[in-house]
């Protein structure tokens, strides 16, 4: 398998959690921590937050935190900062509010075929995150952004990209709890306790 470096989106505004969510606290630490361990217990071993705008960032030793080149271009803008630090061909890229990605769909992912963005399928829409992304987008990526283009779906529609169905993913996450994300503090209290 190719080297893989890990990218961790933590650049969100956070409007209906009501704080940052990169300062989450999800099973006594912080989110950011569990997203990081996750990525290596998958092997990852380079990882690195995209964090929008720099700020203090609750984060264990090692990692690498970036800021977004595309101020104002969401998740996006976040990929491409990614991946421009990367040093490895290949990014698995998570979102640092959906903490429950199943090992076995992150695996997949990582193995799916030779396209350059690699991402799943569920109730008929392309789901960026969890992504696999080649460092070989960020041309295109950056003719994306320059236009003035923030979608993320659309960006995956214009390029060559492979697709885990959706009854594979259910084979793999039957519950689908890897595309959940903790958006309210409801759904953090109710992450909490699972």
């Amino acid at each position: 398998m190719v080297k893989v470096s890990g990218v961790i989106l933590a650049g969100g505004k956070s409007r209906r959690l009501g704080q940052d969510k990169a300062h989450l606290v999800f099973r006594g630490r912080s989110i950011l921590h569990h997203q990081v361990e996750l990525l290596r217990i998958l092997g990852v071993r380079e990882i690195i937050v995209a964090a929008g705008r720099l700020r203090p960032l609750p984060l264990p030793r090692g990692v690498v935190v970036v800021e977004d080149h595309y101020p104002g271009f969401g998740p996006l803008a976040g990929i491409h900062a990614g991946l421009l630090a990367a040093k490895n061909p290949l990014s698995l890229v998570l979102a640092c509010d959906m903490p429950f990605l199943a090992p076995p769909l992150a695996r997949e992912l990582l193995d799916l075929g030779e396209e350059k963005v690699k991402v799943c399928v569920r109730a008929g829409f392309l789901e960026p995150f969890p992504g696999a992304y080649a460092k070989e987008i960020i041309p295109a990526l950056e003719a994306h952004l320059a236009a003035g283009k923030r979608g993320v779906q659309e960006f995956i529609r214009s390029v060559p990209h492979a697709v885990i169905s959706e009854e594979r993913v259910l084979l793999l996450d039957p519950t689908g709890r890897s595309f959940v994300n903790i958006n309210t503090p409801e759904a953090l209290a109710c992450a909490g306790s699972e």
